[in-house]
């Protein structure tokens, strides 16, 4: 009798695992490489925000506060100085990715600056 009965079998399921394995990681890589985009984009929109918010008695960083809570991140740093507005925002990850790769959120980082020349004083 052959030994090597069935051995095809078992390599279609080997190779099937293994395509489904890096059919896995591939997903995770695109998702997170979602994940980084959309940290960047929530951090230009809270950059903008406190730009935005130069002139306003809350400030700057209350306004990108607010702006990172209400886009489901974290404002993890804000930095004014004169008309330029620096901020890092940490953003969770979804679960699946979290156990993947070791990590919870993704950070983005962005700066805006508003030409205040062009910016009329507010009235007294």
């Amino acid at each position: 009798m052959n030994r090597e009965h069935g051995s095809a079998g078992l390599l279609l399921l080997l190779g099937a695992a293994v395509v489904c394995a890096a059919a896995a990681a591939a997903g995770a890589l695109v998702a997170g490489s979602l994940a980084h985009t959309r940290a960047d984009g929530v951090a230009d929109m809270v950059a903008l925000a406190g730009t935005a918010a130069l002139l306003d008695p809350d400030g700057p960083c209350e306004a990108a506060a607010r702006t990172a809570t209400a886009n489901e991140a974290e404002l993890s740093s804000c930095d004014v100085r004169g008309s330029v507005v620096r901020v890092e925002v940490l953003l969770g990850l979804p679960r699946g990715l979290e156990s993947f790769s070791g990590h919870r959120s993704v950070r983005g980082t962005a700066a805006a600056q508003m030409q205040l020349d062009s910016v009329a004083a507010p009235p007294p």
